[in-house]
């Protein structure tokens, strides 16, 4: 007898840690990499990097054997003067209900249930949810697997999504989109919840369009990650080089430059010694083009008020952590709760800031976007967000892991930023980035340039959503119909290949083989070469 109950107490304790399935941890802050990003409270800028997310369980409560796990609150609303919603629910919806049997239950922006099973086995399958027209979503679990999440060996199931019509399978764009549910850990890729299954692409929290098929975790070394650090041994690493852009001027709101002083800097690494962790003397010859005061006249076509210069100089110096970083804004990700404030009367309103995250070199690169002096208005029983009568401001800043600043860019302007306005800004960025084997952007010769094709070499070239599935696209700060770009297996073989370079270039990815690729653009003045992951 005294057997029997210990096989009893063995066989319940076994099956008690076999069910330990859930979406999400409570006391856990994770981070996710969103879909792409569009602004709508900016007619200039538009980012199409994937917009950071997370998971944060504000409180949770008892009902017998159900818990209900909430969430923190957002602000939701579609543009300025539009009635915003102060504590809207965040992408997972307010809250997820937990049963005993790992049912759980969550709520989209309709109202409706989307039901997940954590505890189904391969072959199993269930009614997700239904949208508004009828259609039925089903899940099924088709796969498991160990992965190593947060340092550790966990378990994994596959839910992928079928929809249904009247019995029948119909076309839907969130068939065949997968989730994948870790048991010790939660969600590692999902989707925007709060918006599955009425709506693909629309407004999301703080007036911003995103994509809301593709979420996917970050490990949460992510969180921890100091954007201030800057590696030097490997930033400075002989035969590293990188283009510096640095200008400042004025222009009208919303149109191109109308006066600027402008600087391009290419610094080509020749040696080093590494004198501490935070010390280096760096040898490097620099390559360097001016120009006094120049302007666009309209559309793509300099016009060059004073003349210019180019020279070359051999440089040692000493850097230090501390001159390399460059920073103007600090950015860090470990904010507690990023793109989240009900308190609207902040003069940093950070209902406008907004974090963005990518990978370049392997690394993690980090965005911020934010807008100040705006006004927030309680009218119309509710709160509204508009320009201010004078004053304003428009900040970014892009900050790769272990190199330091990318971009900045300070506008600001002594009234409102509206058209016809006149804006005084600071850029600076990056268009060519050469860190061992990693290659980012076009690689011009300054020494060479003339005014007439200053403007040329600023393009710069992003690569997005990375990694891809079914597109990708190649997007360049200027157009070129004589450019090709090609998709390479990583041998270097052409598997596609398209001529012309517009702003938006899109190359349909679905029929490759998860693996890593290379995409190359290749214009008049240089090629750019960049890693792209199909998963």
């Amino acid at each position: 007898m005294r057997l029997l109950s210990i096989l009893l107490v063995i066989i319940f304790v076994h099956s008690a840690h076999a069910q330990n399935w859930k979406t999400v941890v409570s006391g856990d802050t994770t981070y996710f990499r969103g879909g792409p990003h569009q602004s709508n409270y900016d007619m200039i800028y538009s980012y199409y990097s994937d917009i950071l997310k997370m998971i944060f369980v504000d409180s949770y409560s008892s009902s017998g054997n159900d818990t209900t796990f909430s969430f923190y609150s957002a602000v939701r609303g579609e543009g300025t003067w539009q009635c915003l919603d102060t504590t809207a629910p965040t992408w997972l919806g307010k809250s997820v209900t937990r049963t005993i049997d790992g049912v759980e239950y969550y709520q989209n922006s309709f109202g409706d249930t989307i039901t997940i099973r954590t505890f189904a086995n391969i072959g199993d399958n269930w009614i997700l949810a239904k949208d508004t027209s009828g259609r039925t979503f089903v899940g099924s679990i088709v796969g498991s697997g160990q992965s190593i999440v947060e340092g550790t060996a966990d378990s994994f199931k596959i839910i992928d999504i079928q929809t249904y019509e009247n019995g029948n399978p119909v076309t839907d764009p969130y068939n065949d989109k997968d989730l994948e549910l870790s048991k010790s850990h939660g969600w590692l890729k999902t989707l925007d919840l709060y918006r599955f299954p009425n709506q693909i692409n629309g407004w999301e929290e703080f007036g911003a369009v995103t994509d809301s098929l593709h979420i996917t975790r970050l490990d949460n070394d992510f969180a921890h990650l100091d954007m201030h650090y800057v590696d030097l041994q490997w930033k400075y690493a002989p035969s590293n080089e990188w283009i510096h852009h640095k200008e400042s001027g004025t222009t009208v709101w919303g149109s191109p430059y109308i006066g600027a002083h402008k600087t391009i800097t290419h610094d080509s690494v020749i040696s080093y010694t590494l004198l501490s962790p935070d010390s280096i003397v760096v040898s490097f010859v620099r390559k360097q083009y001016t120009v006094g005061n120049w302007q666009y006249t309209g559309g793509m076509n300099p016009h060059w008020d004073s003349a210019s210069g180019s020279s070359i100089s051999y440089h040692t110096d000493t850097i230090t952590s501390g001159n390399a970083r460059l920073i103007i804004n600090n950015v860090q990700p470990e904010l507690v709760y990023p793109n989240i404030s009900s308190q609207l009367d902040s003069p940093d309103h950070p209902l406008f800031k907004s974090y963005f995250t990518d990978t370049l070199c392997g690394r993690v690169t980090l965005e911020m976007y934010l807008r100040q002096f705006v006004i927030p208005t309680y009218s119309n029983s509710c709160w509204q967000i508009g320009n201010s009568i004078s004053g304003g401001g428009l900040y970014n800043n892009k900050t790769l892991h272990g190199f330091g600043q990318l971009l900045a860019y300070n506008i600001s302007s002594g009234f409102a930023l509206t058209p016809f306005t006149l804006d005084y800004y600071l850029k600076e960025y990056h268009s060519y980035l050469k860190l061992g084997s990693c290659t980012y952007g076009t690689k011009i010769d300054v020494t060479s340039l003339d005014a007439a094709s200053v403007w040329k070499a600023a393009n710069v070239i992003n690569i997005y959503p990375n990694p891809a599935k079914d597109n990708v696209t190649v997007q360049s700060s200027v157009e070129d119909k004589d450019a090709v770009i090609s998709l390479l297996d990583i041998s270097g073989g052409t598997l596609i290949q398209k001529s012309g370079l517009e702003r938006e270039n899109r190359i349909a990815t679905g029929s490759l083989a998860p693996g890593i690729y290379l995409i190359r653009v290749a214009t008049k003045n240089g090629s750019s070469l960049s890693k792209l992951a199909i998963r």
